[in-house]
């Protein structure tokens, strides 16, 4: 078994359990009580994690301070928002755009129209 798992199982009591007993703590659960604050450590719960692997870690943003992170990821979130706005204006003109073509009832000239009409002398058809 694995340490952690060692270290689970003994820290195995949940949040909202842990809560109740503490808000009782003079009624009924004074044995209960004393369990959890000897588990504590420094009045924190312990919650370990399994740490990642040397290779998963990006070594070369260890330097960067939390500003640094947090300026960029202001600036990542500006970026898509702006361009998910844009995608919605661009579909909404496209939309207006089709409206006023139907509107303005503009027959659209089919293919076959300008090769059959010769008479009309607009396009030059190579048999």
């Amino acid at each position: 078994m694995k340490a952690i798992d060692l270290i689970n199982n003994a820290y195995r009591y949940s949040r909202p359990y842990r809560f109740f007993i503490k808000m009782l703590r003079g009624c009924c659960f004074k044995e209960q009580y004393h369990k959890i604050l000897k588990r504590e450590i420094d009045g924190k719960w312990p919650d370990p994690r399994i740490p990642d692997l040397p290779d998963n870690i990006q070594w070369q943003n260890m330097g960067c301070e939390s500003w640094e992170k947090v300026s960029r990821s202001i600036i990542a979130w500006v970026i898509s928002t702006l361009i998910i706005i844009s995608a919605f204006i661009a579909i909404l003109i496209f939309k207006n755009l089709r409206n006023l073509v139907v509107e303005s009832k503009i027959k659209m000239i089919p293919v076959g129209f300008c090769t059959d009409n010769k008479d009309l002398g607009l396009i030059d058809v190579v048999v």
